[in-house]
């Protein structure tokens, strides 16, 4: 056969049949190959597939590409519609406009849940969570918004770096607040610079049980300062004061005083070896 025409159609090409044709074995097209109909085969190979059929998925048996197999694809894909996923969605990196998951599945840990990773995820805008949201490691954040927050971590607090619920900054509570146990806080005593021989009175006020630690200035540089301490507090609540660590209190190095009473009050005096009480 010597005709070279192509074919643009069924009128025209070197070869024509208005019937099948059936081919025993392996062919090679060097030209372009149009099916204009539906293209059913086990094995093919191209070096460029251009489907003009634009009919959209709806599921199994629709679509202008379907497969009863697996496709890979070893490239970067760009799908301009919307891409359903039935079953699991496995990969290294994907970027999306919108992802929206239909599986309605709960997380209960690992292995559970509509929408599971192993690694990270950062979440550059706000996020909202109807549900509950469970973190079983530390929670560090800036800025958090909660209807009700329950931890479940029920380490207690000996200072700064332990304890359940830990907060550099300062806390507001608009209700009522209720504790268990004793409340503990902190108050460092700071030398006051070009101070005079004197007194300088610091009072513990408080409405509830508290523990509140009171750690006394370094004897260096404040040799001759009396302070007075009073516990102001009702409800049994007491102070326990300390010296700088590896000082002496009362004679004893790092030795502690407890004003235990309420409305109870200690003169403390600093000399060469320490604070001492008078």
């Amino acid at each position: 056969m010597n005709s070279t025409q192509a074919s643009t159609g069924a009128t025209s090409g070197a070869i024509r049949t208005p019937g099948g044709v059936y081919v025993g074995n392996d062919s090679v097209f060097d030209g372009d190959l149009t099916v204009n109909g539906s293209l059913n085969a086990p094995n093919l190979s191209f070096s460029s597939i251009v489907l003009t059929n634009t009919q959209a998925s709806t599921g199994a048996g629709s679509g202008s590409f379907q497969t009863p197999g697996g496709v890979y694809v070893a490239k970067d894909s760009v799908f301009d519609g919307d891409l359903t996923v039935n079953g699991s969605l496995n990969a290294t990196n994907l970027s999306f406009s919108s992802i929206v998951l239909t599986n309605t599945q709960a997380s209960t840990g690992a292995g559970s849940g509509s929408f599971q990773t192993p690694g990270g995820v950062y979440v550059a805008k706000d996020s909202v969570f109807d549900g509950d949201l469970t973190v079983n490691g530390s929670l560090n954040a800036t800025n958090l918004s909660f209807s009700s927050l329950v931890l479940t971590n029920t380490q207690a607090s000996t200072g700064a770096g332990s304890g359940a619920l830990q907060v550099s900054g300062g806390a507001y509570f608009g209700k009522s607040v209720y504790f268990s146990s004793a409340l503990r806080y902190a108050v460092n005593i700071t030398s006051v610079s070009g101070f005079a021989v004197g007194i300088d009175d610091y009072m513990i006020e408080t409405t509830c049980l508290t523990t509140c630690t009171i750690t006394l200035p370094s004897v260096s540089g404040n040799v001759g300062r009396e302070l007075i301490i009073f516990n102001n507090s009702p409800n049994n609540s007491y102070v326990a004061i300390y010296p700088v660590n590896g000082e002496r209190l009362n004679g004893v190095v790092n030795n502690d005083l407890v004003l235990p009473e309420t409305y109870s009050r200690t003169v403390l005096r600093c000399n060469t070896p320490g604070w001492n009480e008078y």
